[in-house]
């Protein structure tokens, strides 16, 4: 996903300043690019947060409008204020062409676990997971099948396949795990389900 946002220039100053920035509907910020200092810049709140409120659950880069360029950017950091919850400041990335670059990747998980039709509960651990990779090989999220899930399984890191991506993230990450039901015992659950095996034979 690509969005657009324009941004303006700004002299540094002193913090009042940047007080009355965000007084009046402003967030301060710095464009880092290639090869250059960065870029101290301003953006409009109320278009910021709609834009942002587009990107989420989604792997988003900013088409970074200023002084009559367009920079391909991520963003570097968000900061807000501790009691409001606005945005305070935010720092955006050029991407370099052939350079990887570090992301959140949603995960989606997909099918129904085969414990969950025998009363089992699926809590997910792992919501996203921060990968490296280029841009073009940055996928919109990573599907991960559960449905072979039984009872007391669950899937790992190591379980799943990342083309074209890295990862710092440990192998041995767990990222779902489906539960047993409160109040039941595995043993007897399998233990019965061998009785009608032999009762089958």
């Amino acid at each position: 996903m690509i969005l657009k946002i324009e941004a303006k220039g700004r002299e540094l100053g002193k913090k009042s300043d940047l007080k009355n920035l965000r007084k009046s509907g402003m967030i301060p910020g710095v464009l880092y690019t290639k090869g250059q200092k960065g870029k101290n810049i301003v953006l409009k709140e109320s278009k910021f947060l709609k834009i942002l409120r587009e990107s989420y659950g989604n792997v988003a880069f900013f088409d970074v409008e200023f002084e009559g360029k367009t920079y391909r950017t991520i963003i570097k950091e968000k900061q807000m204020h501790p009691v409001s919850r606005r945005f305070v400041h935010v720092d955006f990335n050029e991407i370099e062409a052939g350079k990887p670059i570090h992301l959140m990747i949603p995960l989606t998980y997909v099918g129904v676990p085969k414990g969950v039709d025998k009363g089992g509960r699926l809590e997910v651990l792992l919501r996203s997971l921060e990968v490296i990779c280029l841009m073009k090989d940055a996928p919109e999220d990573i599907k991960i099948d559960v449905s072979d899930l039984g009872l007391n399984e669950g899937i790992h890191l190591r379980d799943i396949a990342l083309e074209n991506m890295e990862t710092n993230v440990k192998m041995d990450q767990g990222l779902a795990i489906v539960h047993k039901p409160r109040g039941s015992s595995l043993d007897e659950e399998e233990a019965e389900e061998g009785t009608e095996e032999e009762s089958a034979e």
